[in-house]
């Protein structure tokens, strides 16, 4: 059994010596299934998921953005209901006590 060990070590340092047992940085940035099996099109549809997920988080980002702008607009928008409100009675008193 410690034979065994040495033997595929040994094997392996021969292989990655004259063969090369990892694939070319080419192909590492092409993508394994473009450059072994032609296959564009599950690289194509990762591209899409991607650009997806991607849109969709800035969308949520944009979303919780203009939320937050919305509740201020509404806090103002109240307050200033409030303020022409009092203004209105002040006004409806004046008049009725004269």
């Amino acid at each position: 059994m410690p034979g065994h060990f040495r033997r595929v070590f040994i094997f392996f340092l021969v292989l990655k010596k004259f063969i090369g047992i990892r694939i070319s940085n080419e192909e590492e940035v092409k993508g394994l299934n473009i450059s072994e099996y032609a296959d564009v099109t599950s690289w194509l549809d990762f591209v899409k998921i991607s650009k997806v997920q991607d849109m969709n988080v800035a969308l949520q980002d944009k979303i919780k953005e203009r939320t937050i702008e919305l509740e201020h607009i509404k806090e103002h928008l109240e307050e200033d209901v409030k303020n022409r409100t009092g203004e209105l009675e002040a006004s409806r008193d004046d008049l009725k006590k004269k």
